[in-house]
């Protein structure tokens, strides 16, 4: 093999190897991500639990920066149970996203094991 083909051959590892590193952080994110979600939904579910046997008449206060402000009961469980629609929303279209970057990740590291083998091929006939 000449020198400008191990060079090749070298950038041609590189690139593969960024390129599974590159959605090995991808998938990562995604994760925590969809994790993060899912923990919200939770906690929005547990207050609108908490929420159910108080009356509709009741003096309620939701947090805005460093301060409370009077609200309706019954805005504060549209808004929790927008936010767990919303929620919902996200979630599945990161499940999708974590089973495509699992995917790629998987195929990134066959197209590297192949590479490796090709150019190992060569050298082992010599």
């Amino acid at each position: 093999m000449s020198t400008q083909q191990q060079k090749q051959a070298s950038e041609e590892i590189m690139r593969a190897v960024n390129n599974k590193n590159l959605l090995v952080k991808q998938l990562s994110t995604a994760r925590v991500s969809l994790e993060h979600k899912r923990q919200l939904m939770t906690r929005s579910r547990l207050t609108l639990e908490e929420l159910a046997p108080i009356e509709e008449d009741a003096k309620s206060y939701r947090a805005v920066g460093r301060m409370f402000v009077k609200s309706d009961l019954k805005d504060v469980r549209v808004e929790i149970q927008t936010i767990i629609d919303t929620e919902i929303v996200e979630v599945e279209k990161l499940e999708k996203a974590v089973v495509a970057l699992t995917q790629r990740v998987q195929a990134a590291e066959a197209d590297f094991r192949e590479l490796v083998a090709a150019l190992q091929g060569p050298v082992a006939a010599k």
